[in-house]
């Protein structure tokens, strides 16, 4: 309970951060209990963390627990994927956030993303066995597959 409370907290500074959205929370995964949304027309799956539902469409907000200056390019495809998904789904993604614990970065849906990310996809499809993208042995003690994985670092 106590840590729910915390998470509470923590989540109403990060919504400072990403600016004051007016909206109702239509979608709240930070519980783990919301179910995957899927694009069939792409054939992907996701959760994004929360979709606000504003005036001008649906915004996605993405939070990490790590700190970072600018946004990582998988998190950026990843909340793209979102935007996909939430486009599939409920209706127009203007833009989405992505809550870092230090900084807060806005980021537009547009077609370039769009694109890289179903490119990225039919990649990840196409491939027979998943290729370590990473040298931090925190995420592979962390990933389900780590088990099986011939290029685990733990």
């Amino acid at each position: 309970m106590l840590l729910f409370i915390l998470l509470k907290i923590k989540l109403r500074k990060s919504l400072k951060k990403s600016g004051s959205l007016k909206g109702e929370i239509i979608y709240d995964d930070l519980s783990g209990r919301e179910k995957p949304l899927l694009s069939r027309e792409f054939m992907i799956t996701g959760k994004p963390d929360r979709i606000m539902k504003v005036k001008n469409g649906f915004i996605p907000i993405e939070y990490k627990s790590s700190s970072h200056d600018r946004p990582e390019k998988g998190h950026i495809l990843q909340l793209g994927a979102y935007f996909i998904l939430i486009e599939e789904n409920y209706g127009d993604v203007p833009f989405g956030y992505l809550e870092y614990r230090n900084k807060s970065f806005r980021i537009k849906n547009d077609d370039n993303l769009k694109r890289t990310v179903i490119e990225k996809a039919m990649e990840v499809r196409d491939n027979s066995y998943p290729h370590r993208n990473h040298n931090s042995p925190g995420k592979c003690a962390k990933c389900p597959f780590r088990e099986v994985c011939e290029m685990s670092l733990v």
